[in-house]
């Protein structure tokens, strides 16, 4: 699918598609300022991305690998994080790349590669306010994982665990407060900082969806 919605905390609204039609990618930012990229479109493997400016999709630089099945972080089009996922199944990897856009810039957007995930793994969730402050979660590497990682813009290091290995989760918040629901097994869990405590499940079961927003105030959409 190319299309694209915007929720206004009541209801969804169709707007401009995307460019390339796409399943398992990744995204970063916010309504007006989001970045699209990875994911498959079948039968072949993605490195194109796009930037969203809260009306239209326009195309930007490419990832340097072709992944899926991957995860972002990141709160705008001009700085993003993509890390984990798989270039073909069932491989799994351990790749991150930065995205950096600037005005001042002579290459005025690019990708580059950063630190590499301490564990191998795709079906991988993450989230973070910002490049240089990324947490990656969960995921499959064979088996259902549940290493929990933080980046400092430079290297992934590896802090507490889930209480729940857990793939394919809907996901958000910040590297200090951050949420997993959904996923395989289905169990909610919750990220002070420090430690995975477990919460409430959502309502319906699934894995696989759309996740966006912060622990107090967040947002799940979509899934398997």
């Amino acid at each position: 699918s190319d299309a694209t919605e915007h929720y206004d905390g009541t209801s969804w609204t169709t707007v401009n598609n995307m460019n390339t039609g796409r399943i398992k990618l990744a995204g970063a930012g916010i309504q007006t300022s989001a970045l699209a990229f990875g994911g498959y479109n079948p039968p072949g493997t993605l490195t194109a991305t796009e930037s969203y400016n809260g009306t239209t999709w326009a195309t930007a630089p490419s990832l340097a690998n072709a992944l899926g099945n991957l995860a972002g972080a990141g709160s705008s089009n001009s700085s993003a994080l993509a890390f984990g996922g798989a270039s073909t199944l069932p491989a799994i990897s351990t790749t991150t790349e930065e995205f950096n856009s600037s005005a001042n810039l002579v290459t005025a957007a690019a990708w580059s590669n950063g630190g590499n995930l301490g564990t191998a793994r795709r079906f991988i969730d993450g989230a973070g306010a910002s490049q240089a402050a990324g947490i990656a979660f969960g995921g499959w590497k064979p088996g259902a994982a549940d290493e929990t990682e933080l980046y400092n813009g430079t290297s992934w290091s590896e802090v507490n665990n889930m209480g729940t290995a857990q793939y394919g989760s809907l996901c958000g918040g910040t590297q200090t407060t951050a949420f997993s629901a959904g996923g395989s097994p289905d169990q909610a869990q919750e990220w002070d900082g420090t430690n995975w405590t477990n919460s409430n499940n959502l309502n319906t079961q699934r894995r696989q969806g759309g996740g966006a927003g912060t622990l107090t105030a967040g947002l799940v959409m979509g899934g398997r």
